[in-house]
């Protein structure tokens, strides 16, 4: 390999890691604010779900709260860790819930966890 390809590697290298957690976190806080604001709005399928949940109502707003919150906070690099970690407590509650209560595939919440995780490896202080 010549100091050109090594060169090109590296750049190329580089640019995948300085872009990657960015690409995560626009996504990521997108999804969360999305699915918070159709808590919010009140989506028939939540009231269901939270209502199976037998929690109450507060405790949809309440997760929506911290959906929309912990989204937004995924914008800014220095709150994107606690964001990280508010957002993976309600997907954890979001996996439990569904193994547990509404015997759903918890799928959705694991994926969102494992991207989670990721994104905080990504932003871990060097």
């Amino acid at each position: 390999m010549t100091n050109i390809d090594k060169m090109e590697t590296s750049v190329t290298g580089s640019r995948w890691k300085a872009w990657l957690p960015w690409v995560l976190q626009i996504i990521l806080g997108l999804a969360f604010i999305a699915a918070g604001c159709a808590k919010l709005a009140g989506v028939q399928q939540f009231v269901d779900l939270f209502d199976k949940i037998g929690f109450g109502q507060w405790f949809l707003y309440f997760t929506a709260l911290c959906e929309i919150v912990g989204g937004a906070l995924l914008f800014w690099p220095k709150t994107v860790l606690p964001a990280v970690a508010l957002l993976c407590c309600v997907m954890v509650g979001a996996g439990i819930s569904h193994l547990t209560v509404t015997h759903d595939n918890p799928a959705d919440a694991v994926v969102m966890f494992a991207l989670l995780a990721t994104l905080a490896w990504l932003r871990r202080p060097q």
